[in-house]
Parts: C-alpha cells; structure tokens; sequence
C-alpha cells in the first residue's frame, strides 16, 4: 500500500460538498440526512437485524464527509443502546478536518457526534484506522486506500453494507465485479445491502457474486434504488473469492471468559479492548509486579519513521496515531505536549526533510522548524494513570503462573507447586519476558522442539530522573534523538522532573530482579544527552536511575495472536523447507483460545493499545483493526516458519 492516500479536492455548491475529481455530490441536494436514513439505514433494515446478537457489523464503500456513519451512530445508540456496532468504511480520498466541519454544519442534530468524529479523524495515510466511541458501542474501522484493495487486506464477517461510492458513471472503479466478489466474501448469509444506484451493470454484477437484488423507490429525484441481501447457495463455486491457506490464521475463541497472563501495558491493553466489549476478563499477576514505584513515571509516544515502504511500516504509523488519539491517553499526556525528532548527523537531517516532503500527515501531525522533525500529537504520557484506567473494571488475581495445562474445560494456570490458580478456556498470556517461560514449562505438544519459540531478547534498561531545573537550556516538549528526553512529570512527593533515557543492554538470560543501575550507565545517558541538545548536566543532579527488563523480538516486531499446535504447524509446513512459495495442504491447527501478546519492547505504550484490540478483535470475532497482510509480521509462529524455510529447525515435529 502507499504511504499516503490522495487528498480529496472539494468545491462547494449551494452549501453542498462536491467532489473535483468526481464531479459529484457528496450527498443529496435535498436533504442528506434524510438520504442517508431512507437509502441506507432503513434500506438495510440495520437496527432490527440485532435478532438475539450483540454485536452488528456494518461495511461501507466510501466514507465520504461520514454522513452515513453519523446517522447509523445516532440512530444505533437511540434504538439499541445495550448493543455494539461496528462501522467498516474505505475512502481513497479522505477529506480535511475543516472540510468535514464545514459539511457537518448543515446537520447541527448531529454536532455532539460530528465534533467527536472529527476529534479522532486520523492523517491521510494509506491503511486501517480504527477509533472507539461510546466506551466502546461504537467502533469505527477507517480504510483509506482503493476500496478493493482495503476490502481485500479486512477480516470481518458484515452483516449490512452501504454501497455509497460516487455515481457508477463517473467513478466506475468503486462499482466493479472485482470489489463485489470481496464483499461477497465477507458477507455472512443473508447480509442486507443498499444503494442509491439502479445501475443495471451493478445488480447484474452484484447478482453474479450471489446478491439478490430488486429495485426499490429512490430518494428525492432519484426514482429507483437497490436493495437486497447475499445468498451464498446462489454464488457460482468458480467465482468465489477465498481466502488463501496461510499458516498465520487467526481464529476466535468460543467464549467470552478470559484470563490475562501479565498486568504490564501488554495485559492492560488486551483486558480494557475486552472490557470495551463487555467482557470482564480476570487478570493474573504477582502481587508485588504492578507495584506503582517500580513503574516508569513517564512513556513517550515517538513513532519510528522510515522513509522505505515495508509492511511494518504501516503497523508503526498507524499505533502512533491509534495511541495519540485513545480516550485514555487525552487525559495521560503531560502539559508540554509533542515530539521533537533531533538529527545527530547531516544524512538524518536529510532525511527529516525528506519525510516532511513525502508523508505528508498535515501540519497538525507533523510539521518542522531548523532544528528538527516536531509531530505536534506526539508526546509524553503517565504510565500510572493509564494503567489505572485501562484495568478499572478487571477482576485480578495475586499470583504467579509457572505452567499451563490443558483441560476439558480449557486451561488451567498452575503455580510453581502445581496446583490450579485459576482456570479459563481462553488464556492470553501478556507476562513480557517471563511469557516463554511459561509457555516452554506448558504441555503443548511439540513445543520441546521448537527451539524457545516464539523467541524473546531480554534486554536491559536504564533511564535517569532530572530535575526539571537541572535541564531548562532544552526545550519543554518531548525530545528523541536516539535517546530522549521526556516533557515534565510528577514524580514522588510531587517534584517537577524529566527522565532521560535510556539504555538498552544485552542479556544472556532473564534475571529474577531488574538490574541495578549503574554509574557507567548513567554518564553514557547523560553524555549522549549533551552531545546532540548541548545541556550540561551534571551527574550529581540525578535525582536517581530507574532500571527494567525489556522484552524484544530478533527481528524487532511484537507478538500478537494465537499460539499454535506446534507439531500440526511443523507436519502442515515442512514443504516450504523444499520451497517457500509451495501452497499448504491446509491451515495448520493453533491451540484452542490460546493468544499471547508480548516483545513490545520501549514502545509499549505506543504499541499496546492497538495490539490490545487486535488480540481482542481475535477472540472475539470482530474486524480486525490491522490489514491482513501484517498477520504474518506479528504472529507468534513466524519464527519458526522462518527456520523452516531456511532449514534450520532442529527436527520435523510428528504428532504423537
């Protein structure tokens, strides 16, 4: 995918948004609320076709000034308040902020949600965005990009679709039978659709992907429109578009009872994205692990920017700007808020130019000035306080996980002494460096042989506390160079402090305590400091060190997903040590409502939120709020095919 979508160019008629590249209205001259309810909301009958269900997904072909969105929102939460509805959308063009405030105007009964909306609009970047409303009701899943591309990258099952793309004769591409045949294949039998359009060309081809379709009476000067629903029986078995055999899937869990290996940023997350979901997931932990002086008094929000295309690139962008714009970090961020990038040669100042030149986020995600790189949304956030609310409605349970052990109802989490702490037929384990462990002391069959997969880098971690008058020569935002220095936060008995960070130390093994700090740490820190802002800190004037144990993947990307049947994966796999590129008999098994989410290393805060809903998104059968193509960069079992491929696994695992 590209790094950026095109901007939408827009020209206004008698208070009507029109598209230039399109030449069309974005909605009816008449009246486009009332459009939106008639052809869409009443015309998919979505607020009765709860039927039992707590959940509604609804998929849409361009978002537009997101009218459609608003309506159902509004709708949704006036009819069925006790249930969830989740919001899919692609746009190849999205809109400015101040356009969409401009076109949300006209409709002041719906400024309250608008103004939400446009509060947690992201940048025009290419990928998947999603944002939570309503503590959760109401999920938004934004796709800027082609829509059949978008559709093609989405794991879903949809219930109700809006077809909305600008009229079939001036935007063909939104309308072809290749983007139907992706509809038809997230679509669950039965799915209601509804368009504006009676094109013929567009109920023949949404017919040949096995819609029935029927005109019904249009809107306004609109005589006909489309509606109807998807019959699997009648889609031809040579058309349809099926997902490829992978060994990266992702099934769901059967249930709704959780338990959470870690109380760490990696546990929170997950536990708050399933609370958002009506679960009420139990959290364990030792009880000593969440003690608050051991937490970090700060986190910077500091995506890595890259000027090449890779797929991590768009994991990187796109946590960043989930975690910038999450509810509970607005009220986390300390007063100085942003992020200054400083260069520490002259190639990096070049490439700060270049990315301001080629990203293209806006002035109000990133701008530059002589001496650096500033992304305004960036920041430094308090741990503590995130912490506290990601785990206000979790239940926890003071204790240490040695193993896991398979049962009939699940799994049972068992202690050092092996008796049972607690049991669960899903787990996630979230315990960072500790979680491998846990998983190489369990009863999964062929885990012996995997070779400590999926497979964590301890990694050690010292950062100073400064007080804020010792570091007044740098500027009062957060700074990143390598190192960084962090805004001001409160620390202890309420002094004023900046931490400078930090160092990341090899370990050949996970010790039982955080390392203790050290004086050789500390001036490496501050001189690095020195050499790239010019402050001059004493070493004396550090207040004291904070020390950590990090966990890292080799090739530097979490893991987020299921924890497979690590013999079915080797038996299911083997070929690919023949050839890479040879399809897989069938997709391998992966342990029943088994997850992990671990190996964030320093960005934890900025990497947690978004993994926390993909993991939930996972167990729980929503749209994934990540492109399919990153599931084979996060999943737990890529190490693994990779020493396959390459012929280093130790041994063929056989199924007993």
């Amino acid at each position: 995918m590209p790094p950026n979508t095109r901007q939408s160019e827009i020209t206004w008629k008698e208070g009507v948004p029109f598209s230039t590249q399109f030449d069309d209205p974005y909605y009816s001259l008449d009246d486009g609320k009332a459009e939106s309810i008639f052809v869409f909301v009443d015309g998919t009958d979505v607020l009765n076709t709860t039927d039992g269900k707590d959940h509604i997904v609804v998929g849409e072909t361009g978002f537009g000034t997101g009218l459609n969105f608003l309506t159902t929102w509004q709708a949704w939460r006036n009819r069925n308040p006790g249930a969830r509805l989740t919001f899919v959308s692609a746009e190849a063009f999205p809109i400015t902020a101040a356009d969409m405030a401009k076109a949300h105007s006209a409709f002041p009964e719906l400024a309250e949600l608008a103004e939400q909306l446009r509060a947690a609009w992201p940048p025009a970047v290419s990928g998947f965005h999603t944002r939570r409303f309503d503590n959760g009701k109401i999920s938004l899943l934004l796709m800027f990009g082609e829509a059949t591309e978008m559709f093609s990258q989405l794991d879903a099952e949809i219930d109700a679709w809006y077809l909305d793309g600008f009229a079939p004769a001036k935007n063909p591409d939104m309308w072809t039978d290749k983007l139907f045949r992706r509809m038809a294949r997230l679509s669950k039998p039965k799915a209601k659709l509804a368009t504006y359009t009676a094109a013929g060309f567009v109920r023949r081809g949404l017919e040949a992907q096995g819609f029935q379709m029927e005109k019904s009476s249009g809107f306004g000067r609109k005589r006909e429109r489309l509606v109807g629903s998807f019959q699997p029986n009648m889609q031809p078995p040579n058309i349809q578009d099926k997902k490829p055999l992978t060994w990266s899937s992702t099934p769901a869990s059967d249930t709704g009872h959780v338990v959470i290996v870690g109380d760490g940023i990696a546990g929170a997350s997950v536990a708050y994205s399933l609370a958002q979901r009506g679960l009420t997931p139990i959290l364990v932990a030792p009880e000593n692990s969440h003690n608050r002086t051991s937490i970090l008094p700060a986190a910077i929000l500091a995506p890595q920017l890259l000027l090449a295309n890779p797929v991590e690139k768009a994991f990187f962008h796109a946590a960043f700007f989930h975690a910038v714009s999450h509810p509970v970090y607005k009220d986390a961020f300390a007063n100085e808020r942003g992020t200054k990038y400083l260069p520490t040669s002259a190639l990096e100042q070049q490439k700060f130019a270049d990315i301001l030149t080629q990203f293209k986020w806006g002035a109000e995600w990133m701008n530059g000035d002589s001496e650096g790189l500033i992304l305004p949304k960036g920041g430094t956030v308090s741990p503590t306080a995130i912490l506290d609310t990601f785990m206000r409605d979790v239940e926890r349970v003071n204790h240490s996980v040695a193993r896991l052990q398979k049962s009939q109802q699940g799994w049972n989490l068992l202690d050092n002494s092996g008796d049972t702490i607690v049991s669960a037929p899903t787990v996630v384990l979230a315990a960072g460096v500790h979680t491998t462990g846990i998983l190489a002391a369990s009863d999964l069959i062929g885990a012996s042989a995997t070779t400590n997969h999926p497979s964590v880098r301890p990694r050690g971690g010292q950062l100073e506390y400064v007080p804020v008058e010792a570091i007044s020569s740098v500027d009062d935002e957060t700074i990143t160079f390598g190192g960084y220095i962090s805004a001001a936060s409160v620390f202890g008995d309420r002094k004023k402090i900046r931490t400078i960070g930090s160092t990341h130390e090899k370990l050949s093994s996970v010790p039982p305590t955080s390392p203790q700090p050290t004086l050789a740490a500390r001036e490496a820190i501050l001189t690095q400091c020195h050499s790239t802002t010019g402050a001059v800190i004493d070493h004396n004037a550090a207040m004291t060190s904070w020390t950590g144990i990090r966990a890292t993947a080799p090739d530097h990307m979490p893991y987020a997903g299921p924890i497979p049947n690590w013999a079915d994966l080797s038996d299911v796999c083997a070929c690919l040590a023949i050839d890479r590129k040879l399809p897989l008999p069938r997709v391998p098994e992966m342990e029943d409502g088994l997850y992990c989410l671990m190996a964030l290393g320093s960005k934890g805060f900025q990497y947690g939120p978004l993994l926390g809903e993909y993991v939930a998104a996972m167990i729980c059968g929503d749209p994934s709020p990540l492109p399919r193509n990153l599931n084979v960069k996060l999943h737990p079992a890529r190490g693994y095919i990779r020493d396959i491929i390459r012929g280093k696994s130790r041994q063929i695992i056989t199924k007993p």
